[in-house]
């Protein structure tokens, strides 16, 4: 019997649903998902009414005052969490480690053994993968989508990783999800690793910023001085929760790579820097 969809049908029902269904479940960890999905769709729900009240509220606003509303433009559906402008050519890790190490470097001494290590740690079901060899698709920026603690809209950055960037090297800092309350780090390389069973995931090297015990001369409110690490770390994609901004500073030590945190390029950092974000939203969305 010959299946399809009649004119102006879809043989496809349900589609939006299972989408929603979908990312809603790559949400959680996996563990007791029904109950986390539940959480995440009622959370959503209420932050879908709340903007919509606040949405004919300014529409009401904007006409009483004779401006013309702006158009917005759609959700594009892309991934939460996505890697941009990759080489489309998959090469060895050793060649890129040492490809990378002549072009940048000591800070990529032993990068294979790192990315292996981390894999091994961390991923217990890929130690049977890493007996082959490792190939890599290098990347160029990555795009996190988030929800943005300010209005619960959904936010988008764009992360530069590139060594040359309109002539000069460009490496972005990102606010990464984990133990600490505020964790920076700036991406080094963004790359897909595929093993020898064809499956793909997706990394970031990066350095760690930590608290700096140096102070400069004036000390503001607010004032966050962290330093950044010297040895590159393996995390994965899914750990980026969004951009950030750390600024050089040039009265502090060589030794001490000093940079200022600025709290201010937009209401989201402002509130999760300073604690002030809805409990369960300020450093994972």
């Amino acid at each position: 019997m010959t299946k399809g969809a009649l004119l102006n049908q879809d043989a496809r029902p349900g589609e939006g649903f299972q989408q929603e269904v979908k990312q809603q479940f790559s949400r959680t960890d996996k563990r007791n998902a029904e109950k986390q999905m539940t959480r995440i769709d009622s959370e959503e729900e209420a932050i879908a009414r709340i903007r919509m009240a606040v949405d004919l509220y300014d529409a009401e606003r904007r006409r009483d005052l004779g401006l013309i509303d702006e158009e917005e433009l759609p959700p594009d559906g892309a991934a939460p969490r996505s890697l941009g402008s990759p080489s489309r050519c998959w090469i060895d890790c050793r060649q890129i480690e040492r490809a990378l190490f002549k072009s940048r470097g000591a800070l990529f001494h032993g990068f294979e053994g790192k990315l292996r290590k981390y894999i091994k740690n961390t991923i217990p079901d890929l130690i049977p993968l890493l007996r082959g060899s490792l190939k890599l698709d290098i990347c160029k920026c990555v795009y996190l989508s988030y929800s943005s603690v300010e209005d619960f809209r959904t936010a988008r950055d764009i992360l530069r990783c590139n060594e040359r960037w309109y002539g000069q090297p460009r490496y972005d800092s990102a606010l990464v999800s984990g133990n600490e309350r505020l964790n920076f780090a700036r991406v080094h390389l963004a790359f897909k690793c595929k093993f020898i069973d064809e499956s793909v995931r997706e990394f970031v090297a990066v350095t760690h910023f930590k608290p700096s015990s140096w102070k400069p001369r004036t000390v503001w409110s607010g004032c966050r001085v962290y330093d950044e690490k010297t040895g590159l770390d393996i995390v994965p994609l899914d750990n980026l929760v969004r951009g950030a901004l750390m600024c050089p500073s040039s009265g502090a030590p060589v030794s001490k790579q000093a940079h200022y945190l600025v709290d201010c390029i937009d209401s989201d950092m402002f509130l999760r820097v300073h604690d002030l974000a809805a409990p369960l939203r300020r450093y994972n969305t």
